[in-house]
C-alpha cells in the first residue's frame, strides 16, 4: 500500500473533513452529511458521509468502494452539511489522484 499517495482504482481510501467555523462544530445532530468530489473531467461524485466518532468533534468520513476512483488527474473536495435546517458547504480540498500501472 501507497504511504502517501493515492491511486486510480483504490478501494477502501477514507477521506474525512472537518467541519469548522473558528473551531470544530458539532455536527451530532445533522440531518444530511455529503461528501462531493469533483473528478478531472469535471463531473461529480456524491458520497453519503458518516461520522468519524459521534459528530461533536466536527468530523465526517467516507470510503471508496470499487469505481470511486475512477481516473487520475485532479480531484476536488468538498462537504455538504444540513444543521438545523441550514445546509453548510467546507472549503475545498483538491488532492492528486495517480496512475495505477495496472490501469494503463
Amino acid at each position: 500500500m501507497a504511504a502517501n499517495e493515492i491511486h486510480e482504482g483504490d478501494i477502501g481510501v477514507e477521506f474525512e473533513a472537518t467541519i469548522t467555523d473558528g473551531g470544530a462544530v458539532d455536527v451530532s445532530a445533522n440531518t444530511l452529511m455529503e461528501l462531493w468530489f469533483k473528478r478531472p473531467n469535471g463531473t461529480a461524485l456524491q458520497k453519503t458521509a458518516v461520522f468519524k466518532t459521534d459528530g461533536t468533534d466536527g468530523i465526517i468520513k467516507c470510503t471508496t468502494v470499487s469505481g470511486d476512483l475512477s481516473s487520475q488527474g485532479a480531484w476536488g473536495i468538498q462537504a455538504k452539511i444540513q444543521l438545523s435546517g441550514d445546509t453548510f458547504h467546507s472549503d475545498i480540498t483538491n488532492f492528486t489522484c495517480h496512475e495505477s500501472y495496472d490501469a494503463i
